[in-house]
């Protein structure tokens, strides 16, 4: 799965994706954005700077300011139980 990942510079929530990302060995490619950067220059024009960090999965789908749980869940790193307590 390869993942398009975009974030600002100094960002730490982007700093968590790309780590986690990193030790799940999951490819990825990353675009840092400053806040001097255009809309247009560096992310999708659909997205916007309050938008990010954003993940684009393979298949397409958009993450907006996405979780680790969420990622995780997307790449079905995340199992529910098989038994309740």
């Amino acid at each position: 799965m390869n993942i398009k990942l975009f974030g600002m510079k100094g960002s730490r929530d982007a700093h968590e994706i790309r780590d986690f990302l990193k030790r799940s060995t999951v490819a990825f490619a990353y675009c840092e954005v400053t806040e001097n950067d255009s809309a247009d220059t560096h992310i999708p024009a659909r997205f916007r700077h309050h938008d990010l960090p954003v993940c684009i999965m393979s298949d397409g789908e958009v993450l907006k300011r996405p979780n680790l749980q969420q990622i995780a869940e997307r790449l079905d790193r995340i199992t529910k139980p098989k038994y309740a307590e």
